[in-house]
């Protein structure tokens, strides 16, 4: 779902990203190793890298060695990030792979997605001290963020705020780190390296808001992975909030641990009569800030149509129609 231009510019080190992402993630415990293996070579987005590298191309005489440790970190944490999110959520499968906890056991997935942020930290602290203290911080950021979706987990009084703050910990930490380390590989100035993690900051939370909305709009074989499961896992989104936000009582009794097919499809058709607008604005407004930041960067054609391409090639996969509701 990349841009054409920023699949091309990602390409250019993906050697040199995939064969650092596995050789700093060869676990040295031959059973652990053989359950981490075709998690570190499932083809995916690379969505992390890729900002990493069109980051660093922003500067004249980009980093590549630099690029390509931050990059494998940033992805090393992602997948690490899935391993426990499978385990607390019990998924069974992710893509066409069983999930570790399903390949190795509930143990192997601790210390398997332990040992990924383990590697990870070692390659940006190989980088510099200041990459470091950027990936440990947005490391935190991450679990605090999903720490609050747990937080916030069957709660019809959840708002709008209080689910931002968690899309941003759990998703926008790592894209805006992932856009800070690339400026600083690049070697652009302060500002402009703040400017690159706003810009990360503000696609990521257009990238969680879209595929949030996804889980509603769409169906499994639009979107090539199971929908609607949010709302049974009592994990209540931006359109489903909005749902909730003038719903009586008899509505949020539809709410619950326990809740039966039927009650959850009652959910999503409020959420997509009444959710879909207010979300689309929402995202309007973090694409537009993401074209802010990226004006103050030097050219930067991989990314400049990236949050607003990604936004309408996504959502085009959508089966209910995403119109504003008024």
């Amino acid at each position: 779902m990349l841009t054409q231009p920023l699949l091309a510019l990602a390409a250019i080190d993906r050697e040199l990203f995939q064969s650092t992402m596995t050789t700093a993630g060869r676990c040295p415990e031959p059973g652990l190793d053989a359950g981490l293996r075709p998690l570190l070579a499932r083809p995916g987005k690379r969505l992390r890298p890729a900002l990493v590298f069109a980051m660093a191309a922003c500067g004249s005489e980009p980093d590549r060695i630099a690029a390509a440790k931050c990059a494998a970190a940033l992805e090393l944490t992602h997948l690490s990030s899935l391993i426990h999110d499978d385990l607390i959520d019990r998924a069974e499968s992710r893509g066409d792979l069983p999930t570790l906890h399903t390949s190795a056991g509930l143990a192997a997935a601790v210390v398997g997605g332990d040992y990924l942020i383990a590697v990870a930290g070692r390659l940006v602290t190989e980088v510099s001290a200041e990459a470091a203290l950027i990936w440990h911080q947005a490391y935190a950021d991450l679990c605090v963020g999903q720490a609050r979706e747990l937080a916030n987990s069957h709660r019809t009084d959840v708002t709008t705020v209080d689910y931002l703050a968690a899309i941003r910990g759990k998703t926008a930490a790592l894209m805006a780190a992932s856009c800070r380390l690339g400026a600083l590989c690049g070697g652009l100035g302060p500002a402009e390296v703040e400017a690159a993690a706003r810009f990360g900051e503000a696609f990521g939370m257009v990238f969680q808001l879209v595929d949030d909305l996804m889980d509603v709009v769409a169906t499994a074989d639009s979107w090539g992975k199971p929908v609607g499961q949010d709302v049974p896992n009592g994990v209540y989104t931006a359109a489903v909030i909005a749902a909730l936000e003038h719903a009586d009582e008899r509505f949020q009794r539809l709410f619950g641990p326990s809740m039966t097919p039927a009650q959850v499809d009652l959910v999503l058709d409020r959420a997509r009569r009444i959710g879909t607008g207010p979300v689309l604005d929402l995202i309007d407004g973090y694409v537009r800030e993401a074209g802010r930041e990226l004006a103050a960067l030097p050219a930067a054609p991989a990314l400049a149509d990236l949050p607003n391409t990604y936004v309408t090639k996504t959502l085009g996969r959508a089966v209910i129609v995403t119109e504003r509701v008024s």
